[in-house]
Formats: C-alpha cells, sequence, structure tokens
C-alpha cells in the first residue's frame, strides 16, 4: 500500500522477480507522476495460508485480509520526492536562489545530475543569510557531479557576516570548490567579522 502525502491509501499487489516466495526478491510498480517535495508513505503486507497477517512496518496496523485494511500502520515507511541539480543556478535577489543560504540548502537536500555552479550574481552576501552557510556531504557528489562556487563574470563579491564558528562550513562535503576569481576578472572575498577566538572563515 502507498499512499501521497496525505491522500488515500492505493494497494499494489508485488510480482515475484526470483527466487521463492519465502525467500525471493519482490518487484512493486508504482503508478505515479513523480512530483518534487511529495512524500511517499508506504508500507508492505502478507498473509499466509493460515490466514496471518503482518506488515513492515506493523505498529498499529490492524486487517482482516491483506485486501481489507481496517487501520493502517501508524508510522509507514516513506521518502521523499526531490529535484536533480545540474548545470549553473544564479544566486543572489534576482537569482534562483535568493540567498547562498538557499543554494546550499537546495544543495543539501536535492540529487545531483552533474556539474554544478552558484554563480554569485550579486556584490554582497550579508543580510538574509544563516551563517554558517553550511554545505553537506551529498551522497551524490563525485569527480563528475562537482559543485562549484563563484562569482559571476565581472562582479566583485564579498561575503560577509559575523560568527564564533565559521562563515561557510563543509560538513564532510566533498568535490566543492570556492573559486574566487572568475575568467571575466571578478573576485570573492570571504570575511568574518567575529573576534572570538574560536571564530573562521
Amino acid at each position: 500500500y502507498y499512499r501521497v502525502n496525505a491522500g488515500a491509501y492505493t494497494s499494489v499487489q508485488g510480482a515475484l522477480a526470483s527466487g521463492n516466495a519465502t525467500s525471493g526478491t519482490w518487484s512493486f510498480n508504482l503508478t505515479y507522476t513523480a512530483v518534487a517535495g511529495d512524500v511517499i508513505s508506504y508500507y508492505v503486507i502478507a498473509q499466509d495460508i493460515n490466514g496471518n497477517i503482518t506488515s513492515n512496518p506493523s505498529t498499529g496496523l490492524l486487517a482482516a485480509t491483506v485486501n481489507t485494511i481496517i487501520t493502517d500502520p501508524t508510522t509507514p515507511a516513506s521518502w521523499t520526492v526531490m529535484n536533480v541539480l545540474s548545470g549553473t543556478y544564479t544566486v543572489g535577489a534576482a537569482g534562483n536562489y535568493p540567498t547562498l543560504t538557499a543554494a546550499a540548502n537546495a544543495y543539501n537536500t536535492n540529487c545531483l545530475g552533474g556539474a554544478v555552479i552558484f554563480s554569485l550574481i550579486d556584490p554582497t552576501y550579508s543580510a538574509g543569510e544563516t551563517f554558517p552557510i553550511v554545505f553537506q556531504n551529498n551522497t551524490d557528489a563525485s569527480a563528475t557531479n562537482t559543485l562549484t562556487i563563484m562569482p559571476a563574470a565581472a562582479t566583485a563579491v564579498s561575503i560577509t557576516g559575523s560568527n564564533a564558528s565559521t562563515i561557510i562550513k563543509l560538513n564532510g562535503a566533498d568535490y566543492i570548490t570556492i573559486d574566487g576569481v572568475n575568467t571575466g576578472g571578478s573576485t570573492l572575498s570571504i570575511s568574518n567579522t567575529n573576534t572570538g577566538t574560536t571564530s573562521a572563515i
């Protein structure tokens, strides 16, 4: 059984893909047009020839048969449909993302389909930012699916804030480049105005 967001559950019968009924691999096909941000909740239920019923997850399940569900599991399994990032995205008031914080959040919560560039189009990044700006490990990151943060051509960019730890944090993130000079002659400066002994850029 699966549902999209808070919709009604739809049942899909499994097909034995390989092996046997007790230790084989089962396949379930969901008929659904993927929309980024949707949450798909699901549980798998089975009944043996003696009428015994179980599901995974099972807490809260009440069923007369696998086809007659009285109460669905309290906390079904779930996944979220995510966007795929690939290519160049502008970051700034008139850009794809209004702040570098918003761009970082997109990087942290979406899939990567290729190399990504965050092109900084505004001269300053301070107001509206949440410091530290954290880039998490993206499981799709690789030598091919890289992230480059750089100023747009002919734009002098400054990222300035005050934080006791740091301004930009790469939290286990790999394959990320912060490029300070664009081929168009632009520059990038990053400053932490916090005077604490633990502060860093």
